[in-house]
């Protein structure tokens, strides 16, 4: 039997609970006051309160499912699933503490265990808003009891405007020099296209390895001299438990500005290899530790010269859900590195500090509100315009703000309309610029 009992810190608690009338009270007493502690977002402390009777009351369903209910939120996935086997086989139609136990399996990875519990959950006709979280689930399981390859395929097509495509000034001149029409503000209408394909093998349960590419195109109407292509290829070995997640991944790239491709420096545009490692713990159900660690190279070509540029970044951040039965979340990221040009008057050279917060909100299963903020500080070392002026002075500060929202109207399908503004502010005014940005994506996902 299922009852419409909600809890507010799961994605579902559906309780059938028949009490019986022998029950002591001071027991009563004890589960009711667990479960206003779970009903209250405090299920360690329900945890503690409770496994101080586990020896006496251990067999009951309540007590038993609530002990489990209270391990499973509590991120103890282990003594949950003993609890809740126990309710389970006192009550083998207790649907609510059969979807729980088939949880708790998912958490430690135990699939085949879990997508026999969520079966027999469904055979005993839960209420639609659970039938859809099983469901859920049972895609994921199968995902991750896939012994073959599996592929993802998606195309974006974006349309919109940009205030300031070339991030440029708005000034007509600087000092003495008078600025060329592609070193000053340009506003366009936008277009881009993108597609990324890849393919991701398992070599067991836990470790898999991944090949794919990147193409976009970007163009923009009123300003063609910022058209841009870029090629990605990447490729990574990644090993994932239930709390940890390790990924190294390498990539290459290339990328060509509409104004080069037609030089006969076009071979040596932008290119280059980069080298990423990331580590990722869960410190609970409901929040994850996130960290990456970058070096690479990149290849850039500017007025018929080349110059190379090592890139080292170093990022740690940290994810926050704070109800498990809705999309809402926030985040906070810092990001820090360096780029060492190896010709000491190159532009590109420069040490950053960055941090991102970003929050979304998902209103429900098709919709959520997306929300970005960033503040980045960079300070540069080089010439300035190929010179020696103001070599060691310019530090640039950038304000960027994101709102938005994604859209799921129909499978496979989604929709993005974002808008973007940022702000940066120089010690060398000729690289102050404000730029605004709307554009409304579609997209299309694919995969097996």
């Amino acid at each position: 039997m299922w009852s419409n009992f909600m809890n507010k810190n799961s994605l579902y608690i559906c309780l059938a609970m028949s009490i019986s009338s022998t029950s002591l009270a001071n027991d009563d007493k004890l589960i009711e006051e667990a479960k206003k502690l779970i009903n209250n977002g405090k299920p360690n402390a329900a945890y503690i309160l409770l496994e101080k009777r586990m020896n006496q009351l251990s067999g009951k369903k309540e007590f038993d499912y609530f002990l489990g209910l209270s391990a499973l939120q509590s991120d103890r996935p282990g003594e949950a699933i003993f609890a809740l086997t126990r309710a389970v086989t006192t009550d083998p139609k207790f649907g609510g503490a059969k979807v729980d136990l088939a949880r708790a399996y998912y958490n430690v990875s135990a699939y085949k265990e879990s997508k026999g519990e969520f079966e027999e959950a469904l055979a005993l006709n839960p209420p639609a808003e659970t039938r859809g979280v099983i469901k859920q689930y049972l895609t994921a399981i199968d995902q991750n009891l896939k012994t073959g390859p599996s592929y993802k395929l998606d195309f974006e097509l974006g349309s919109g405007f940009d205030s300031n495509v070339n991030s440029a000034t708005d000034e007509l001149s600087y000092g003495p020099w008078v600025l060329s029409e592609t070193s000053r503000a340009r506003n366009s209408t936008v277009q881009k296209f993108s597609t990324t394909a890849s393919t991701t093998i398992p070599v067991n349960n836990r470790w898999s390895t991944e090949l794919g590419t990147y193409l976009a195109r970007s163009s923009y109407p009123d300003a063609a001299f910022v058209n841009s292509d870029v090629g990605v290829l990447f490729t990574s070995l990644s090993r994932n438990t239930y709390s940890h997640h390790n990924a190294l991944r390498l990539q290459h790239h290339r990328f060509f500005l509409a104004n080069q491709l037609d030089t006969a420096k076009k071979d040596e545009n932008n290119f280059g290899t980069k080298i990423h490692y990331q580590y990722g713990y869960r410190v609970s159900k409901l929040s994850r530790v996130n960290s990456e660690v970058s070096f690479g190279q990149l290849r850039f070509a500017e007025e018929f010269k080349t110059r190379n540029v090592d890139q080292v970044g170093v990022n740690l951040g940290w994810n926050q859900f704070h109800r498990s039965d809705t999309q809402w979340s926030h985040s906070i990221a810092l990001a820090m590195g360096q780029d060492n040009a190896v010709e000491n008057k190159s532009p590109y050279g420069k040490d950053y500090g960055s941090v991102n917060l970003s929050a979304q909100l998902g209103t429900n299963l098709k919709t959520s509100l997306i929300f970005n903020a960033s503040y980045m500080i960079g300070k540069f070392h080089g010439g300035f315009l190929n010179t020696d002026l103001s070599s060691s002075s310019r530090l640039d500060r950038v304000l960027g703000l994101t709102a938005g929202t994604h859209i799921r109207p129909i499978r496979n399908w989604a929709i993005r309309p974002m808008v973007s503004y940022s702000k940066q502010s120089s010690t060398i005014d000729l690289y102050d610029y404000e730029r605004l940005n709307v554009v409304v994506n579609l997209r299309y996902t694919m995969g097996s």
